[in-house]
């Protein structure tokens, strides 16, 4: 854009193209606060936010057979278990992962139990 000035944008873009090498490093190093916090949880097991909202245990598809898991309420593996279990399903719903889906069997929760985390 002109300014009114003809040569401003000139002398702007390279006053900044100096400047960029710096600003490229700034973004790179981390902050100090974020090192210490990092420092302090080093060696520490990581808890998770919503570590029984995302609980799913597994099972082969020999076993999902076996039980006839195929009657339950399902959706595939890329789906959100967080979004499944808010929208749908309810917060202590049990699901289990039967080869490429999700099941909510929480009518009988001995399949969830036989399950292997």
């Amino acid at each position: 854009p002109k300014f009114g000035y003809p040569g401003l944008a000139a002398d702007l873009t390279l006053a900044l193209s100096s400047l960029w090498p710096q600003l490229r490093i700034a973004r790179k190093t981390a902050s100090p606060a974020g090192k210490l916090k990092r420092a302090s949880q080093k060696g520490k097991k990581q808890q998770l936010k919503h570590f029984k909202t995302m609980r799913v245990k597994r099972m082969t598809i020999e076993e999902g057979k076996r039980w006839n898991i195929s009657r339950y309420p399902n959706f595939h593996r890329s789906g959100s278990i967080i979004g499944m279990k808010r929208l749908y399903y309810g917060e202590h719903a049990l699901l289990v992962r039967c080869g490429n889906y999700i099941y909510n069997v929480t009518e009988n929760p001995k399949i969830y139990h036989r399950a292997h985390l």
